[in-house]
């Protein structure tokens, strides 16, 4: 018997220099405000911080426009921290 899976969204990292990093999430617009996007965010961050990747911090590249992720971001401890290109750039220091 086969299984139907439905994929929902993506939480994605990318290496950036040394220890760093950069995390995006997105989620299918049919499943958007569910809070699926904080639950993933929340778990993969996690997973991160207890692995043995020796991660020192996040970023997410974010621009200003996009309420929903900056909000997202900062509800998972996420900082401002600079602005570039129009873009807005946050980071959380993992322990």
């Amino acid at each position: 018997m086969s299984q139907l899976v439905e994929h929902f969204g993506y939480c994605r990292f990318d290496r950036i220099g040394d220890g760093g990093l950069e995390v995006s999430v997105a989620i299918d617009p049919a499943f958007q405000s569910r809070g699926l996007a904080s639950w993933l965010l929340d778990e993969s961050a996690r997973e991160v911080e207890n692995s043995t990747l020796n991660v020192t911090h996040l970023v997410a590249k974010i621009l200003p426009e996009n309420g929903k992720s900056l909000k997202l971001f900062e509800r998972a401890g996420f900082q401002k921290s600079e602005s570039t290109a129009g873009e807005t750039l946050s980071k959380i220091i993992l322990r």
